[in-house]
């Protein structure tokens, strides 16, 4: 995020694939639980909160946005959902505000995009939340597929691989293709509004 700079950094042919790289010099990293605030330890996953020599004092005529960037520690919330490893590579995986919210649990809609795009079925896939009267929201996956393919079996497909609380509960909705932004990030906005609009249609 551009008000902390840069956090990490790594060494060409000395990273891990996926990662960011190794914790730049002077700068503090601790990852904690969504839910109680607690540290969390290698390989958990949680917000990425940051202290660094370099951060900004605040956002001009915006306490309120100021307060919400800083706790009382000084530590920065970046707004970024991820973990680090044994040795200390950190790993970027998702945004808060794009969690899925079923009931009292995080749902990670790139965890499932992920688990989807292995199926031999799935060019593309892209999961969002629909909004459910009693349970918060429900994870829909957009998919465009390159071979024959149910939904029923990608709901099974994801279901056999998370969490009871993680599954594809909205189902499955095939399309033609994915609308992205110009700097290829997928449009979720956008396709949690069209499916609002659409709830009755299963394949559009």
């Amino acid at each position: 995020m551009t008000e902390v700079g840069i956090i990490s950094s790594s060494k060409v042919g000395f990273n891990k694939v996926g990662a960011t790289g190794l914790l730049a010099k002077g700068c503090k990293c601790k990852i904690e639980n969504l839910e109680t605030g607690d540290p969390l330890g290698p390989g958990k996953k949680g917000e990425i909160c940051v202290k660094v020599p370099y951060v900004m004092k605040g956002y001009v005529n915006n306490p309120e946005a100021t307060a919400a960037l800083f706790d009382k520690d000084g530590w920065v919330h970046t707004g970024d959902i991820g973990y680090y490893d044994e040795e200390g590579y950190l790993f970027v995986i998702d945004r808060i505000k794009e969690l899925i919210k079923y009931k009292s649990y995080h749902i990670s809609p790139t965890e499932l995009e992920d688990i989807l795009r292995k199926h031999p079925a799935v060019k593309e896939a892209v999961v969002v939340g629909v909004p459910h009267p009693t349970d918060g929201d429900h994870a829909v996956a957009f998919v465009v597929s390159n071979k024959p393919v149910s939904e029923h079996e990608l709901v099974q497909y994801v279901a056999e691989r998370v969490t009871e609380t993680k599954q594809l509960r909205g189902g499955v909705r095939f399309v033609q293709e994915i609308p992205y932004t110009p700097t290829g990030k997928p449009k979720r906005k956008t396709l949690r509004d069209q499916l609002i609009e659409n709830s009755s249609n299963k394949i559009w």
